[in-house]
């Protein structure tokens, strides 16, 4: 005859197993959603600056991601290479320690990071 202990797991395997086939997930551990921070919202993330005179910036560096925002967390427009000139807008934001500089092209209005050009 089997044991009490042998006789329970018996009925826990044969309840999880009806569940399982009926498509039940109540035996399934809760699970949390991460936070998401904010992406790319104006004025949670970054704070634009008092504008400057607009000029004509040239990219500095190997290659320099031009973003939909003034952030690494906002989405990517286009890639462009050293000595690609870009036309500034005068617009200026700061993302953290960043600063971000608003530019035009054929891409439309964006952002590059001050860093990437001169």
């Amino acid at each position: 005859m089997p044991s009490h202990r042998t006789r329970v797991l018996g009925v826990v395997m044969a309840a999880s197993a009806l569940a399982f086939a009926a498509g039940s997930t109540a035996a399934a551990a809760p699970t949390t959603q991460p936070q998401r921070k904010p992406r790319c919202t104006e004025g949670l993330t970054y704070k634009i600056l008092t504008p400057t005179v607009a000029r004509t910036r040239t990219v500095n560096v190997r290659s320099a991601n031009i973003r939909r925002g003034p952030g690494t967390d906002c989405p990517l427009i286009t890639s462009v290479g050293r000595g690609f000139r870009l036309n500034g807008t005068g617009r200026i934001a700061r993302n953290g320690k960043s600063l971000w500089l608003e530019v035009k092209g054929k891409f439309g209005t964006a952002w590059v990071a001050n860093s990437l050009v001169r």
